[in-house]
């Protein structure tokens, strides 16, 4: 039904329906219509492929659909085909970890292909004469499942009506209201507290600091996060508790992120957002090489 969907309004973009209530969809919105990855991919704004376009230089980027092994080993071909820019996506290993986070020898096992692949690509590029910058970075980590909760259940047992007192998202890690009416967020209040010791509301100087703050509250007008290894089941993304989950607080020791290079990282990465502006600047760097 999801890829239906996606032929049916034309999205180029990741789209699934996951568990949302079909009562519920013609209220929501979707914000990834296009290929992020596409030029023009997140217009008005730039992304990597408008930047790779504009600089003239042979570049190749992944098929985030397709599968680890297949965009690895087409790095490699790109390499050998004049390449000189690569972003190649690999997404296999989150799947895994929402599994098998609590399995280590599972893990170890994924890693260690990607060790014998990311060795691969680098092998072909001493092959082809040009010095290589590599630098391996993830978005997230994985938090082990501790218990559920069913914040729905309380939400729908305050009388309120959806799409005409308030409105909702139930994500695995957080709960976004948007108030339609002045009493809804007290009465929405109340029924959280309830889940005080599951998580909390975040302030707007929290939100500022997770660079989520937006002035037209398009994200909800109120944002509950649960603690780390709390999930709300049910949920919009699903039914069931994974073994792991990611979307708690960016402080949780398991939240934290990864990015190894052959090159010195620059002091100013400190989270996923600067990412962007490494490529951007080994871009620059790269334009003004032979």
């Amino acid at each position: 039904l999801s890829k239906f969907v996606k032929r049916l309004y034309g999205y180029t973009g990741y789209f699934q329906l996951y568990q949302m209530p079909f009562s519920k969809l013609g209220l929501m919105d979707y914000c990834e219509k296009r290929d992020l990855f596409a030029p023009e991919g997140l217009a008005p704004f730039e992304n990597l492929a408008d930047l790779l376009l504009r600089s003239g230089i042979r570049h190749h980027i992944s098929d985030w659909r397709r599968s680890d092994e297949f965009n690895l080993r087409a790095g490699c071909e790109a390499i050998a085909g004049g390449a000189r820019f690569l972003f190649l996506y690999t997404a296999e290993l989150d799947g895994l970890l929402h599994q098998h986070v609590l399995h280590p020898e599972i893990v170890h096992k994924k890693l260690e292909w990607y060790r014998r692949n990311i060795e691969a690509l680098l092998s072909a590029a001493k092959s082809s004469g040009r010095a290589c910058r590599l630098t391996v970075f993830s978005d997230h980590g994985m938090t082990p499942l501790t218990r559920t909760v069913d914040v729905r259940s309380a939400i729908e047992k305050t009388g309120l009506v959806f799409g005409k007192d308030y409105g909702a998202c139930y994500d695995s890690t957080m709960f976004r209201v948007t108030c339609l009416r002045p009493d809804a967020r007290e009465r929405i209040e109340e029924a959280m507290k309830k889940f005080s010791d599951c998580g909390r509301w975040l302030s707007d100087d929290e939100e500022r600091r997770y660079g989520i703050h937006r002035e037209d509250r398009m994200f909800g007008d109120a944002i509950f996060l649960m603690n780390p290894g709390v999930q709300i089941v049910p949920s919009d993304m699903g039914s069931h508790a994974l073994n792991g989950m990611h979307g708690f607080a960016p402080e949780d020791r398991d939240s934290e992120a990864a990015i190894l290079s052959n090159a010195p990282i620059p002091v100013f990465v400190n989270r996923v957002a600067d990412y962007f502006e490494l490529m951007k600047m080994r871009l620059e760097e790269l334009a003004k090489r032979p």
